[in-house]
Protein backbone atom coordinates (compact mmCIF):
# COMPACT_ATOMS: atom_id res chain seq x y z
CA UNK A 1 0.00 0.00 0.00
CA UNK A 2 2.93 2.67 1.04
CA UNK A 3 4.45 1.56 -2.51
CA UNK A 4 1.53 2.51 -4.32
CA UNK A 5 0.82 5.85 -2.66
CA UNK A 6 4.60 6.52 -2.98
CA UNK A 7 4.38 6.07 -7.16
CA UNK A 8 1.53 7.56 -7.11
CA UNK A 9 2.43 10.95 -5.41
CA UNK A 10 5.53 10.94 -7.64
CA UNK A 11 3.74 10.88 -10.62
CA UNK A 12 1.25 13.51 -9.41
CA UNK A 13 4.61 15.48 -8.35
CA UNK A 14 6.21 14.87 -11.43
CA UNK A 15 3.47 16.68 -13.84
CA UNK A 16 2.63 19.34 -11.60
CA UNK A 17 6.75 20.46 -12.16
CA UNK A 18 5.98 19.61 -15.61
CA UNK A 19 3.45 21.46 -16.32
CA UNK A 20 5.03 24.81 -14.57
CA UNK A 21 7.69 24.27 -16.48
CA UNK A 22 6.23 23.89 -19.86
CA UNK A 23 4.23 27.16 -18.53
CA UNK A 24 7.25 29.07 -17.29
CA UNK A 25 8.76 28.19 -21.04
CA UNK A 26 6.10 29.58 -22.93
CA UNK A 27 5.99 33.06 -21.01
CA UNK A 28 9.58 33.37 -22.01
CA UNK A 29 9.16 32.14 -25.81
CA UNK A 30 6.36 34.68 -25.86
CA UNK A 31 8.72 37.51 -24.45
CA UNK A 32 11.17 36.55 -26.90
CA UNK A 33 8.88 36.70 -29.69
CA UNK A 34 7.71 40.27 -28.71
CA UNK A 35 11.14 41.24 -28.79
CA UNK A 36 11.88 39.79 -31.72
CA UNK A 37 9.04 40.93 -33.28
CA UNK A 38 9.48 44.82 -32.26
CA UNK A 39 13.14 44.43 -33.50
CA UNK A 40 11.95 43.35 -36.60
CA UNK A 41 9.65 46.20 -37.29
CA UNK A 42 12.52 48.71 -36.95
CA UNK A 43 14.76 46.44 -39.14
CA UNK A 44 12.48 46.39 -41.94
CA UNK A 45 13.25 49.51 -43.04
CA UNK A 46 16.56 49.37 -45.91
CA UNK A 47 18.43 52.28 -47.03
CA UNK A 48 21.16 52.28 -50.01
CA UNK A 49 20.97 53.01 -53.94
CA UNK A 50 23.06 52.65 -56.97
CA UNK A 51 25.57 55.28 -58.46
CA UNK A 52 27.65 55.06 -61.54
CA UNK A 53 30.69 57.54 -62.77
CA UNK A 54 32.49 57.66 -65.60
CA UNK A 55 35.03 60.30 -66.30
CA UNK A 56 36.15 61.13 -69.62
CA UNK A 57 35.79 62.24 -73.07
CA UNK A 58 32.08 61.11 -71.85
CA UNK A 59 31.25 61.96 -68.53
CA UNK A 60 28.68 60.30 -66.81
CA UNK A 61 27.19 60.85 -63.27
CA UNK A 62 24.83 59.02 -61.21
CA UNK A 63 23.58 59.02 -58.11
CA UNK A 64 20.31 57.69 -56.93
CA UNK A 65 19.85 56.69 -53.02
CA UNK A 66 16.80 53.99 -52.39
CA UNK A 67 14.65 53.39 -49.34
CA UNK A 68 12.02 50.63 -48.86
CA UNK A 69 10.24 48.54 -46.45
CA UNK A 70 9.99 44.80 -45.84
CA UNK A 71 6.16 44.21 -45.65
CA UNK A 72 6.86 40.19 -45.51
CA UNK A 73 10.00 38.58 -45.09
CA UNK A 74 9.84 38.14 -49.10
CA UNK A 75 8.54 40.99 -50.34
CA UNK A 76 10.00 45.12 -50.58
CA UNK A 77 8.42 47.87 -51.66
CA UNK A 78 10.78 51.12 -52.00
CA UNK A 79 11.37 54.73 -54.03
CA UNK A 80 14.47 56.40 -55.05
CA UNK A 81 15.41 59.14 -56.29
CA UNK A 82 17.38 59.98 -59.35
CA UNK A 83 20.36 62.49 -60.55
CA UNK A 84 22.55 62.05 -63.79
CA UNK A 85 24.57 64.59 -65.07
CA UNK A 86 26.38 63.61 -68.28
CA UNK A 87 28.40 65.25 -70.83
CA UNK A 88 30.44 65.02 -74.12
CA UNK A 89 33.54 67.27 -74.65
CA UNK A 90 33.56 65.91 -77.99
CA UNK A 91 30.40 67.33 -79.14
CA UNK A 92 30.10 70.09 -76.65
CA UNK A 93 27.19 68.73 -74.94
CA UNK A 94 25.71 68.75 -71.50
CA UNK A 95 22.81 67.66 -69.41
CA UNK A 96 20.74 66.71 -66.37
CA UNK A 97 18.23 64.37 -65.56
CA UNK A 98 16.44 63.95 -62.58
CA UNK A 99 13.43 62.32 -61.00
CA UNK A 100 12.43 59.24 -59.28
CA UNK A 101 10.47 56.05 -59.05
CA UNK A 102 8.71 53.20 -56.68
CA UNK A 103 9.70 50.03 -57.31
CA UNK A 104 8.75 46.32 -55.69
CA UNK A 105 10.42 43.53 -55.03
CA UNK A 106 10.07 40.22 -54.41
CA UNK A 107 12.20 37.02 -53.16
CA UNK A 108 11.30 33.61 -54.23
CA UNK A 109 14.23 32.02 -53.68
CA UNK A 110 17.08 33.18 -51.11
CA UNK A 111 19.42 33.74 -54.12
CA UNK A 112 16.32 34.92 -56.59
CA UNK A 113 14.68 38.35 -57.10
CA UNK A 114 12.04 39.76 -58.94
CA UNK A 115 11.76 43.26 -59.85
CA UNK A 116 9.48 46.12 -60.98
CA UNK A 117 9.42 49.52 -61.52
CA UNK A 118 8.14 52.82 -62.32
CA UNK A 119 10.45 55.83 -62.96
CA UNK A 120 9.48 59.45 -64.35
CA UNK A 121 12.76 61.62 -65.26
CA UNK A 122 12.75 64.88 -66.39
CA UNK A 123 15.37 65.46 -69.28
CA UNK A 124 17.06 68.35 -69.66
CA UNK A 125 19.71 67.92 -72.21
CA UNK A 126 21.91 70.89 -74.29
CA UNK A 127 21.17 69.25 -77.70
CA UNK A 128 17.30 69.13 -77.80
CA UNK A 129 15.31 71.55 -77.96
CA UNK A 130 12.48 70.95 -75.49
CA UNK A 131 13.09 69.35 -72.07
CA UNK A 132 10.16 66.44 -71.55
CA UNK A 133 9.31 63.81 -68.96
CA UNK A 134 10.70 60.38 -69.94
CA UNK A 135 8.75 57.41 -68.58
CA UNK A 136 10.10 54.28 -67.70
CA UNK A 137 8.28 51.07 -66.85
CA UNK A 138 11.18 48.50 -65.90
CA UNK A 139 10.76 44.67 -64.97
CA UNK A 140 12.68 41.90 -64.51
CA UNK A 141 15.05 39.58 -62.59
CA UNK A 142 18.16 39.29 -61.15
CA UNK A 143 20.54 37.65 -58.45
CA UNK A 144 20.02 38.27 -54.99
CA UNK A 145 23.52 38.17 -52.57
CA UNK A 146 22.35 39.23 -48.86
CA UNK A 147 25.04 40.97 -47.00
CA UNK A 148 24.02 40.44 -43.02
CA UNK A 149 20.81 40.14 -41.67
CA UNK A 150 18.81 42.72 -44.20
CA UNK A 151 21.36 43.96 -46.25
CA UNK A 152 21.90 42.57 -49.99
CA UNK A 153 23.31 43.14 -53.41
CA UNK A 154 20.42 42.71 -56.42
CA UNK A 155 21.82 42.00 -59.70
CA UNK A 156 19.63 43.02 -62.04
CA UNK A 157 18.53 42.54 -65.63
CA UNK A 158 15.28 44.84 -66.57
CA UNK A 159 13.53 45.13 -69.50
CA UNK A 160 11.86 48.57 -70.19
CA UNK A 161 7.81 48.07 -71.54
CA UNK A 162 7.29 51.83 -72.23
CA UNK A 163 7.89 51.66 -76.53
CA UNK A 164 7.37 55.80 -77.01
CA UNK A 165 9.92 57.73 -78.48
CA UNK A 166 11.02 59.50 -74.93
CA UNK A 167 12.90 56.82 -73.45
CA UNK A 168 16.15 57.07 -72.20
CA UNK A 169 17.22 53.53 -71.61
CA UNK A 170 18.19 50.96 -73.97
CA UNK A 171 16.55 46.97 -73.73
CA UNK A 172 18.26 45.35 -71.91
CA UNK A 173 18.89 47.30 -68.90
CA UNK A 174 21.68 46.42 -66.24
CA UNK A 175 21.02 47.43 -62.76
CA UNK A 176 22.62 46.90 -59.18
CA UNK A 177 21.31 48.28 -55.84
CA UNK A 178 22.65 47.76 -53.08
CA UNK A 179 20.71 47.71 -50.16
CA UNK A 180 20.78 47.10 -45.72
Amino acid sequence: MIRILLISLSILLSTSVHAQFESYEAQNLGHKQKQRDTAQNVSSFVFGGDFGLQLGTNTFVKISPAAGRYFTQYFLVGASLTYIYTSNKLYNTRGNIYGGSFFLESYPFSFAVLHAEYERLWVDLSYIAQPYWSESYLAGAGYRQTIGQKGMINYLLLWDFNYSGNKIYSNPRFKIILLF
